[in-house]
């Protein structure tokens, strides 16, 4: 979960750090972006929850719909992994060990 969480953190870095430098065209003018990746950018900045559900509510087969799930879940988890929840009805819990390499 740590390293989900210091990953998140190393590409919003990038991305937010990407961004800022190609905000600017060479002539030192504002260039008009895509609001796909704007909301993204935006979305990585917040890093709440409601921001990444924000992106997929707009953008759900965008190119970081993935991505923006999984941050969601992380985000929405906080501290705890998900082998701490409970099924909601009360059912059994399943098991979410790692099968290893099947091949």
């Amino acid at each position: 979960m740590d390293y989900l969480r210091s990953l998140l953190v190393t590409l919003r870095t990038l991305l937010v750090a990407s961004a800022a430098s190609g905000a600017l065209s060479s002539s030192g003018q504002t260039q008009e972006t895509d609001p796909e990746a704007q909301l993204w950018a935006e979305a990585l900045e917040e890093g709440t929850p409601d921001a990444f559900q924000n992106y997929l509510d707009t953008y759900p087969f965008g190119p970081h719909a993935q991505e923006a799930f999984e941050a969601m879940i992380v985000t929405a988890l906080g501290s705890r992994s998900i082998e701490d929840i409970e099924p909601a009805d009360g059912g059994p819990r399943v098991d979410v060990t790692p099968l290893g390499d099947l091949y």
